[in-house]
């Protein structure tokens, strides 16, 4: 019986590069800009309650821009999906991540942090919308929460299955965690030594995924024309 063929963008390579950038992005801008984790928006919440029941007004509207420009990241990507019609949409979501990636690199010192975390907030949630399924089901590229769960849930069924198969998703799904890690390490490496133009370097990943995607969508293309020759 013929295997069925995983697609690129849901494949174990592909998604754990795309992991990897999501600790990259998320110590990015913690090292640049204040240490802000653009992800911690379960912690944002919570100080919105608690400026709330202070009465601190403008905290709390300051506040609320981090879950707001996250919210806006995920209709923007939604937007894209919807627009784009003619190929996947996520190459041109990947397109707009690596422009925003290279314009960051640029932003004079004189814009607040608030803004830039801002920004990190919007393509963080932007990715994560770009890419949410793997061979596994659900896959979280820029938040850690959701794939512990799912980690351990595997981890508990390889207990009781006592299969090949159950431990090698078990550390299949596993490796995604410690990409996301060593995507973070290598962000923080980068920006002691590039400082805000890391993010180039971000940039220049997308790209390979850009090309990778292009690349897969022609053999795709090429193998169609040949069955249907």
């Amino acid at each position: 019986m013929e295997t069925k063929r995983v697609p690129l963008a849901e494949s174990m390579l592909f998604l754990t590069v795309v992991t990897f950038m999501g600790g990259f992005l998320d110590t990015y801008i913690y090292t640049v800009r204040s240490g802000f984790f653009p992800n911690g928006h379960t912690t944002n919440m919570a100080k919105v309650g608690i400026a709330l029941a202070q009465g601190n007004w403008s905290t709390m509207f300051l506040t609320l821009l981090f879950p707001l420009s996250c919210v806006l990241g995920v209709v923007v990507s939604e937007l894209v999906r919807t627009t784009v019609k003619d190929r996947d949409w996520r190459r041109m979501g990947l397109i707009l991540e690596f422009l925003l990636l290279c314009g960051v690199a640029f932003v004079p010192a004189w814009v607040p942090d608030r803004a830039i975390n801002a920004f990190g907030c919007f393509i963080t949630a932007y990715q994560l919308c770009l890419f949410r399924k793997c061979e596994f089901g659900v896959h979280n590229t820029t938040i850690c929460t959701g794939n512990l769960r799912s980690m351990a849930q595997f981890f508990f069924s390889a207990l009781q299955d006592k299969t090949a198969s159950s431990w090698m998703r078990f550390l299949k799904y596993g490796s995604f965690l410690v990409t996301f890690i060593l995507g973070s390490a290598a962000s923080f490496l980068l920006c002691g030594v590039m400082d805000k133009y890391a993010s180039l370097v971000g940039a220049a990943i997308v790209a390979g995924l850009y090309a990778a995607m292009v690349m897969d969508d022609k053999k795709n293309a090429a193998e169609a024309k040949g069955v249907l020759s």
